[in-house]
């Protein structure tokens, strides 16, 4: 039956070959277009592209403005599921401001409307923002902050441009009056890129790429529980995901899914009745296997850390663990603490402590492994008992700190201090920033360098510099080598780098 079926069926096809064919091939060349456009287009948020494609058609002398005639569209692939039209016109003419900061597949098309045939020309779209990287610089400017930014061109990474009052210039609606600074931080949260600005009207947060300010940008609504209305920490430090906030005599939490609450501090040591007072020198720890907050309690002068987790149980903490071998006590310092902070590139902390003799003490160890390669009675003048900012630098174990105008240098190896510049303006700020990209060559003068900001008071708009020093400090002589400096800010309190990192 089968064969059958497939003979019959074959002399059926065989047969109508042979009949006479009696269609109409009449056939006419059709209008036929051909489109030029830049193989690759770059764009700011905010900023109006322009684009003018050139068309020439094969039965039309014009270039395709005849709207009686021709239909447009411009579309871009969001997902290779999901395409976004985002105009209709022969030129494009406006602000990209519907998609986000990216690279994007992008084509143009043109139809016939006589016909209903199309033509495309496929294209890659960049979208960049003015704030793509580079350094926010929190000032002081009287009895209010100006948040300033240093950026950096995505699109073209020979090129930075001061936005002097960023805030403004990209209609931020942030909140009035700001307030006194009290420090500008980032962090990341759920793969999206914090913007985190503390003053004494209270914490908020940007938008990553357009810098805008909503109610839901508070720090008070991204936290469980409720919050002072101006709830503004009085230190504030961020790992990755994860923020610790000093705030009264408590040092709290937060993190995408260990939410921060009020009633729970991070500064309770498991099974003692009371929580102890911290220290405002804290800092984050990373291990080999976790993450750690550092803490120092002022009271009975010993080291506690607890764990980042990512559950939204209460987590107490634990004392460290003093081995036999250590240089001084973790539980029992002796000492008071001065200043403390932690290596980004290593995972060592390092600290400085004061006896009741008012000698100093400098220290560098490593939590995870109870290791203290440094502890020492340090041979510092009378200014470093007055240093306003003290930075340690993250490839040698120099310490830096600034005295007024003065920079100084100890160098734990020749166990001295020396005086690095006196740069004759009030230093307003210093440290190393740690999340410079390594892959763009225009950051290396950036990149591991100290950043060492300035403040003339006769300029109090545009007083404030920004200037970079490479440092090679491994043995008795301090080398700060000078290698870029801006200026044009207003008096530096708190500065942070903007990082694209995973194209956050």
């Amino acid at each position: 039956m089968k064969q059958y079926i497939f003979l019959t069926a074959a002399a059926a096809v065989l047969g109508s070959a042979c009949m006479k064919d009696k269609g109409n091939y009449d056939y006419k060349p059709i209008n036929e277009a051909a489109i030029t456009l830049p193989e690759e287009v770059f764009t700011k948020l905010g900023d109006t592209l322009k684009l003018r494609p050139e068309i020439n058609f094969t039965q039309d002398a014009g270039d395709g403005s005849d709207t009686a005639r021709y239909a447009y569209k411009w579309v871009v692939e969001l997902t290779p599921t999901n395409v976004q039209t985002i105009n209709n016109t022969r030129n494009f003419n406006k602000p990209v401001d519907n998609l986000n900061v990216g690279v994007y597949k992008a084509v143009f098309y043109v139809t016939d409307k006589q016909t209903k045939v199309g033509f495309e020309k496929k294209f890659k779209l960049t979208v960049t923002t003015a704030a793509y990287e580079g350094f926010f610089v929190l000032g002081a400017l009287g009895d209010s902050s100006r948040l300033d930014l240093l950026a950096f061109n995505g699109s073209n990474p020979d090129s930075t441009k001061l936005y002097a009052d960023v805030l403004t210039a990209f209609n931020s609606d942030y909140p009035r009056p700001i307030g006194k600074p009290l420090g500008m931080h980032t962090a990341s949260k759920n793969a999206d890129y914090q913007f985190f600005i503390s003053t004494t009207t209270g914490t908020n947060s940007l938008e990553r790429n357009t810098l805008k300010w909503s109610a839901n940008k508070a720090l008070s609504f991204l936290c469980f529980g409720k919050l002072p209305e101006k709830f503004a920490p009085e230190a504030f430090w961020s790992l990755q995901w994860s923020y610790a906030m000093y705030l009264n005599d408590d040092i709290y939490i937060y993190t995408n899914t260990a939410l921060f609450i009020l009633n729970a501090p991070s500064n309770h040591v498991k099974d003692e009745p009371f929580p102890f007072k911290p220290s405002k020198h804290f800092s984050f720890v990373k291990t080999l296997y976790s993450d750690y907050l550092l803490m120092f309690d002022t009271q009975k002068r010993r080291f506690a850390r607890v764990g980042i987790t990512s559950t939204g149980k209460e987590n107490y903490a634990s004392l460290l663990v003093t081995s036999s071998s250590a240089k001084f006590d973790f539980s029992d310092v002796k000492m008071d603490l001065v200043w403390m902070s932690r290596n980004a590139y290593g995972g060592n902390t390092f600290a400085v402590f004061k006896n009741a003799a008012g000698d100093y003490w400098y220290s560098m160890f490593d939590i995870a492994t109870g290791n203290q390669p440094i502890f020492q009675k340090m041979n510092v003048g009378a200014d470093f008992a007055a240093a306003k900012y003290i930075a340690t630098d993250p490839t040698h174990a120099t310490l830096y700190y600034s005295n007024g105008s003065k920079l100084y240098a100890y160098l734990p190896d020749a166990n001295r201090e020396q005086l690095v510049q006196d740069f004759g303006e009030r230093i307003t700020y210093m440290y190393f920033p740690e999340n410079v990209t390594d892959k763009v060559p225009m950051y290396q003068p950036y990149r591991g360098s100290l950043l060492v900001a300035t403040f003339n008071p006769a300029k109090p708009e545009t007083g404030g510099t920004l200037r970079f020093f490479k440092t090679n400090n491994q043995g008795a002589t301090p080398q700060v080598t000078p290698t870029i400096a801006h200026g044009g800010f207003a008096e530096p309190v708190g500065i942070a780098f903007r990082t694209r990192a995973n194209n956050l």
